[in-house]
């Protein structure tokens, strides 16, 4: 399983949109994703709904997904990642289990890489109302990233990647809504009862990012 918010209303002070900018300290959004696959000659396609809390004051972030393919839907999965601690938690809400993972005890900033490249300025919306943006471009983790971001504090709009290999082709576009700022609940964070029976794991394991905003 691949795991991966327009409205926007204020949020805290942040970094310029510009190249190495990073996203807001603390903050709570919805991002949602379409995406395309090609493994060998099989083609899947399926939407992902996901609500993510970042608290890189704290160290920690997390995630509740919901993943859709047809008319199916996957039971949510919530991951917990706890930077402090150096440890992961993925749980699966409906059947109330949880796989633990070790993790660097580094906080991974999201942050638009330094060799990103400018692509142009716009807005969205219309007299007051508007939204103004800015488009980079930049290749990361294997794939060619196109992501659209607020002009003045380094919040995404939206993300377009593409990658392709021998092994599998791919494309995914996110958006990102409803982002507030800080954090309405820590006990988003907190650690259930079922991920305290099991050790960790190896790295290897550990959710990663596929994309640049794309938390998981």
């Amino acid at each position: 399983m691949i795991l991966i918010i327009g409205a926007l209303v204020a949020v805290a002070v942040a970094d310029p949109s510009e190249p190495g900018c990073c996203l807001p300290p603390q903050w709570e959004g919805f991002q949602g994703a379409i995406i395309g696959q090609v493994i060998g000659a099989l083609p899947k396609s399926f939407h992902e709904a996901t609500k993510i809390s970042y608290d890189e004051t704290n160290n920690k972030i997390a995630y509740t997904v919901v993943e859709t393919a047809g008319a199916s839907s996957s039971p949510a999965i919530k991951i917990i990642q706890d930077y402090s601690e150096g440890q992961q938690y993925i749980i699966n809400m409906a059947a109330q289990t949880c796989q633990p993972s070790a993790l660097p005890k580094t906080f991974q900033k999201i942050c638009l890489p330094a060799d990103a490249k400018p692509l142009g300025k716009f807005y969205f919306g219309i007299g007051d109302t508007k939204l103004e943006a800015v488009s980079f471009g930049v290749y990361v983790n294997g794939a060619n990233v196109t992501a659209v971001l607020t002009s003045d504090n380094c919040v995404p709009i939206f993300e377009v990647l593409t990658t392709a290999n021998t092994k599998m082709a791919m494309m995914q576009a996110l958006a990102f809504i409803n982002i507030t700022p800080g954090i309405l609940n820590p006990d988003v964070f907190s650690i259930p009862d079922i991920c305290k029976q099991r050790k960790p794991v190896s790295f290897g394991e550990a959710v990663r990012r596929t994309g640049l905003f794309s938390g998981h």
